[in-house]
């Protein structure tokens, strides 16, 4: 009887060990598949293409999904430029236009600033349709967490004296920074301007705020706004040649202006 029951009990243990065993063999491909699902769902924020006719890729930022505000403006532009690019390229072949080369479209979205109470994708690139050079791609999208708010650069003053403000430090910043390429001689400064880049400068940077929205707040150490920084398109301020000159405003030179609600942000 002792050894009927020993031989049962090894018997039961076998079975214990060998159940364990399959357990974890099935597991594992389950832990496979979540790892290749993760990995799937990465590879769907860049969507890529290419035809004979074009080649296009688009990568989104990383957003959390409580940010809908922000998702559906990102979404937006993504789409509106992919559509708009395809559309060309159908109007193209339609007419009969000969490819020597696929027409591109790159387009990068990424964050790049994520805090408690602020997040700001930024998104670059270019579009190529044939010609002497691709036009870059540019927006910023500027998002207040707790407000669940969207942000133009209008949004944050209270005072329209601001963009003068903004116009003359932008056109200050902007001389020094183009003065080389504007000028005949590199080794001077804004006296190299002649009448029609000065008159291009002033135009382009001018107190309107149409010419201020593409811009990206500036954080110090502790997450505080400590200014703006404002980027210019090509041909809005210079040449194509000057690519896409920036100022950067500080703090100290907006908050006289601002909304009293948003003055908490700001160093």
């Amino acid at each position: 009887m002792q050894v009927l029951c020993a031989l049962l009990l090894l018997s039961l243990l076998a079975a214990c060990g060998q159940s364990g065993s399959e357990a974890t063999a099935n597991a594992t491909p389950q832990a496979d598949s979540g790892a290749a699902a993760q990995a799937s769902a990465n590879a769907a924020d860049v969507e890529a293409k290419r035809t004979e006719h074009y080649e296009l890729r688009i990568a989104q930022p990383d957003i959390d999904a409580s940010y809908l505000p922000l998702l559906r403006a990102v979404s937006v532009y993504s789409g509106q430029t992919r559509d708009e690019f395809l559309g060309q390229v159908e109007a193209a072949k339609a007419e009969g236009y000969q490819f020597e080369t696929p027409w591109s479209l790159e387009l990068d979205m990424r964050t790049v600033i994520s805090t408690e109470a602020l997040v700001a994708v930024e998104a670059s690139g270019y579009q190529f349709q044939g010609g002497a050079h691709a036009m870059p791609l540019q927006a910023t999208f500027v998002y207040l967490v707790e407000s669940k708010r969207m942000m133009t650069i209008a949004d944050w003053f209270a005072d329209e004296a601001v963009w003068s403000s903004i116009s003359e430090r932008s056109i200050a910043a902007l001389k020094a920074e183009l003065a080389p390429l504007m000028g005949e001689d590199d080794d001077t400064s804004e006296e190299t301007l002649d009448a029609q880049a000065a008159q291009w400068l002033a135009d382009g940077a001018s107190a309107d705020p149409q010419n201020f929205q593409l811009y990206l707040p500036q954080l110090n150490e502790l997450g505080k706004i400590r200014g703006f920084q404002i980027s210019f398109p090509p041909y809005q301020v210079a040449p194509y040649a000057a690519g896409s000159p920036s100022a950067d405003i500080a703090a100290e030179s907006l908050k006289d202006y601002l909304k009293p609600e948003l003055s908490a942000l700001f160093d």
